[in-house]
């Protein structure tokens, strides 16, 4: 299917229910071979949940995209790209579902593919397999406005637990070859009151066709809320095909922007070889902050990122205080 025109807005499936109390379930969809041409404004939601209780993929998943045909869905206008978008304040499971092989061509502001993005509710979002996406953006956003995520998690509902947990993000691939465009696998922000769980998910091969050493690869980005970051397995410097990605630019493992938070029995290696020469430093985990609680307990940190000949420093964890023992990490 091939939609032509500007200011096109795309929804293979558009959720709207006023009920909260028995779920609407939303199984074994394939939204897939969808092109949407313009020059300017194109937005694509394969699937779109405004309000309602929903189980989405739970008993058998839907997908966005196609296994193994490249470009199975692909825009070619400015404005978001977007697998599963979830808007409602009530409860959402989303599990089992394939977002793969999508692809935005323009290098305009406002281009951002993403995997899955709540904004609302009590979510849980489990078991997905996210990859293969590839943006043309030239956006330099960071924070909620990175261009490529693969999950988005911005419900601060009051009184709402978030969970994320058992997903696969892998092969998300910035294609512009000047612009140093951000990416993130898992970007977090809930409320202060939940006890958010961020689990069990596998993070791996991002790459970047910039040389920018200013883009930033992030494996899991803790933005905000109070959440236990626990067993996830991350790599980055390794490209999909096995090579390393020798560009000279930020790679974080696990980010720790605000607290208090608790990170165990995580996996973190930071890896590639022959880096060219710039100083351009690399964490496993990075938590810069020096307010609020951190526990980081019983992690696995690597950073076996190498340098041709001069170049960035390496550091498996490296965390924010003026003095040592600082009272804020544990």
């Amino acid at each position: 299917m091939t939609i032509s025109g500007d200011g096109t807005t795309f929804y293979g499936i558009y959720i709207d229910i006023i009920g909260t109390t028995t779920a609407s379930s939303i199984q074994n969809n394939t939204i897939q071979n969808i092109s949407l041409t313009g020059a300017t404004s194109n937005n694509f939601f394969g699937i779109s949940a405004a309000s309602g209780r929903l189980n989405i993929g739970t008993t058998t998943g839907n997908t966005i995209g196609h296994a193994s045909t490249p470009n199975s869905v692909r825009t070619t206008g400015n404005g978001p790209l977007i697998g599963i978008s979830l808007n409602g304040t009530t409860v959402v499971q989303v599990s089992n579902n394939l977002i793969a092989n999508l692809t935005q061509t323009s290098s305009g502001a406002g281009s951002t593919l993403k995997g899955i993005v709540t904004s609302a509710g009590t979510n849980t979002i489990s078991m997905n397999t996210i990859r293969d996406l590839t943006p043309a953006t030239t956006d330099l956003g960071n924070g909620t406005s990175t261009a490529i995520i693969g999950i988005e998690q911005l419900s601060t509902t009051a009184a709402s637990v978030q969970t994320v947990s058992q997903n696969k993000i892998y092969s998300l691939i910035s294609s512009d070859a000047a612009t140093a465009v951000n990416t993130i696998g898992i970007y977090f922000s809930g409320n202060l009151t939940g006890a958010h769980l961020i689990e069990r998910n596998f993070i791996h091969s991002f790459a970047h066709a910039s040389s920018s050493v200013a883009a930033v690869q992030t494996g899991i980005y803790a933005q905000g809320g109070t959440g236990t970051y626990q067993n996830n397995i991350i790599r980055l410097g390794i490209k999909p095909n096995g090579t390393s990605l020798t560009q000279p630019m930020s790679l974080c493992g696990i980010y720790d922007g605000s607290g208090p938070n608790n990170y165990y029995f995580n996996t973190v290696y930071v890896g590639g070889s022959g880096v060219t020469a710039t100083a351009i430093p690399t964490y496993a985990m990075n938590s810069p902050i020096t307010s609020g609680t951190r526990v980081i307990k019983n992690n696995i940190f690597v950073n076996a990122r190498s340098n041709a000949t001069t170049g960035g420093k390496q550091y498996a964890i490296s965390v924010g205080g003026t003095a040592p023992n600082s009272t804020s990490c544990a």
